[in-house]
C-alpha cells in the first residue's frame, strides 16, 4: 500500500519568463477604442436629446389654460 500522494495541477500555466506587463495586441486596442467610442456616443446622444427638449416647445406649456 505504497500510494503516492495525489497532486492536483491547475489548468492555468504561469509564464515565469516574463515578469513585465504583457504587450497590448491590435485586438485589445480595437476593443478599448470601440468601448470608448460607444460611451462617448451615448453621452452625445443624451446631450443632443436634452438640448432638443429645451429648444422645442413642450405640449404642456403650449396648451391654453381653461
Amino acid at each position: 500500500m505504497n500510494e503516492s500522494p495525489r497532486v492536483f495541477e491547475s489548468g492555468l500555466e504561469v509564464d515565469r519568463k516574463s515578469s513585465g506587463p504583457k504587450e497590448r495586441t491590435f485586438k485589445d486596442t480595437f476593443l478599448i477604442s470601440a468601448w470608448v467610442a460607444a460611451y462617448v456616443g451615448v453621452l452625445i446622444i443624451f446631450r443632443v436629446a436634452n438640448a432638443l427638449g429645451r429648444l422645442l416647445p413642450s405640449k404642456r406649456k403650449s396648451l391654453p389654460r381653461s
